[in-house]
């Protein structure tokens, strides 16, 4: 259970221009504004820690649109990595804020906290729903998804510390990326998203770790 599948990586080459879009140049201006757009809201790494370069995927067929970012935050200390992916993906956003709402029901988040290895939490943050899951024992792990409109926030790391997690949440302006999707002109209303059984390589988000691609 709580195995969120997230979007699958397209690596035409190290820039934006050159991921794999489709229909000339006009969709590649297209993409590249909205990777740019939404790749200012990640924040700089903190104090202590080191960060990769912002890496964006974008893909135009067939009228629907699909973008995804991800960025990796490694603590200086020990090395742990915290890795950040955002999506404006709004089909596959709905799904999943459909499955997110699913956790409000008390008794279904209940069957997911009987697990003494497991905490499961939920809640409301911004206009955003955020889902965090820890799981103890041999392989601990944080997976934090949020869903805010047309967007998915996840981050992971092998390490179970859900206040960790939020507290990267916390760095993102989330009221400012759902105004930035929503004035960008961008999103059409035929978006189609990454992962899924299509593409059966992506990470899931419970495996958002050093280990994932």
């Amino acid at each position: 259970m709580f195995r969120l599948a997230g979007p699958a990586h397209y690596t035409g080459g190290p820039g934006i221009a050159q991921r794999r879009v489709l229909h000339g140049d006009l969709t590649c201006r297209c993409v590249q504004g909205t990777s740019g757009s939404l790749g200012a809201f990640f924040p700089n790494s903190p104090e202590d820690w080191t960060a990769t370069e912002t890496k964006a995927d974008s893909m135009m067929s067939q009228g629907m649109r699909m973008t995804h970012l991800t960025r990796r935050y490694t603590r200086t200390a020990d090395k742990m990595q915290m890795k950040v992916a955002l999506s404006h993906t709004p089909q596959r956003a709905r799904f999943m804020q459909h499955m997110v709402d699913a956790y409000k029901n008390p008794q279904a988040l209940a069957a997911m906290n009987a697990d003494p290895n497991m905490k499961v939490r939920l809640e409301e943050k911004d206009g955003w729903s955020v889902l965090t899951k820890v799981q103890g024992g041999k392989a601990p792990s944080v997976a934090l998804m949020a869903v805010g409109n047309a967007l998915m926030l996840q981050i992971g790391a092998d390490a179970a510390d859900g206040e960790l997690a939020s507290r990267f949440l916390g760095m993102f302006d989330l009221k400012g990326l759902v105004a930035a999707v929503g004035s960008s002109g961008h999103s059409n209303g035929k978006t189609e998203a990454f992962g899924g059984s299509e593409h059966p390589g992506s990470p899931p988000i419970g495996k958002m770790g050093k280990d994932a691609p």
